[in-house]
């Protein structure tokens, strides 16, 4: 049996004690579980304490294994992989935020004199919430991020893909914003709709683009890109005269882009904003 305290007011401090007494009721600090086993082995004693700097885990020993020390665990993707469940074996349930892609904005097709065109705003992408219990996942879940909608000179914009984890979670990706022929009277481009949540406990529709508009071959402006919970649209592009604008991109996960927009005799190269990639945040509870 080792001692775990030892009052050392009339004592001389052994090697040994520092040791059993103070090395090992420590909480160490090693590298990752490799590296932590190797430098343990043929020492360990049950109620000692590591943390792993790869994976930011305090685990204690229980006499016969390594268990980990908690009671949330976070994991974010923000590309596609695979959740392992014997990675985290204290896990007891989960809730799972899932985010399609968001879509492009749309492009501006090129105009002559006295017109004008302009590409409506890409849509957010859909969001799906699920919880349950963790002994509902496979050894193994399939994790798949939404691509971002791809921008465009003079067409529609691109269509986010949808993300998903396993057949827990399901949201699809945001339609890009429609590109708007050129024309000499007032018009509008027709944004992108949001993306629709297939699979989950809440199903929820991502947020639409903003519709592109001008009165005249002077003053006009751009679909805005809809926001997302995690990501924000693409702003609205403005002309007032001769100029022809690039959309903006999206920013953050899941958000639409907008459009771009040309005024009179516009013929140059243009990109609609693209949209942003999906993305998967698991919550785990002990």
């Amino acid at each position: 049996m080792v001692s775990r305290y030892k009052d050392f007011t009339a004592a001389v401090l052994a090697s040994t004690d520092v040791d059993t007494l103070l090395m090992r009721q420590t909480i160490m600090s090693f590298d990752d579980a490799a590296t932590r086993d190797t430098a343990l082995s043929g020492v360990l004693v049950e109620g000692m304490h590591a943390y792993l700097l790869d994976t930011d885990q305090t685990s204690f020993y229980n006499g016969a294994a390594w268990v980990a020390v908690t009671g949330y665990g976070l994991v974010t993707f923000t590309a596609s992989g695979t959740f392992t469940k014997a990675s985290y074996p204290w896990a007891k349930s989960y809730k799972i935020t899932c985010i399609g892609g968001g879509g492009a904005g749309g492009g501006a097709p090129t105009t002559g004199a006295g017109e004008s065109s302009m590409g409506g705003g890409g849509g957010a992408g859909g969001v799906a919430y699920d919880h349950g219990l963790v002994s509902a996942f496979g050894a193994s879940e399939t994790v798949t991020i939404g691509a971002a909608g791809a921008s465009t000179d003079t067409t529609n914009g691109g269509v986010g893909g949808a993300t998903s984890f396993g057949t827990f979670a399901v949201s699809g990706g945001g339609s890009g914003g429609f590109a708007r022929a050129a024309s000499a009277t007032p018009h509008a481009a027709k944004p992108g709709a949001g993306g629709s949540a297939t699979t989950g406990d809440v199903q929820l529709s991502g947020g639409s683009g903003d519709v592109g508009f001008v009165t005249d071959n002077e003053l006009g402006f751009s679909g805005k890109g809809g926001d997302g919970p995690f990501g924000a649209g693409g702003r609205s592009r403005v002309t007032t005269g001769a100029q022809e604008l690039s959309g903006y991109a999206a920013t953050g996960y899941g958000a639409g882009g907008s459009g771009s927009i040309r005024g009179t005799s516009q013929t140059g190269t243009l990109t609609s904003g693209a949209g942003t990639a999906g993305l998967v945040i698991l919550e785990l509870f002990a």
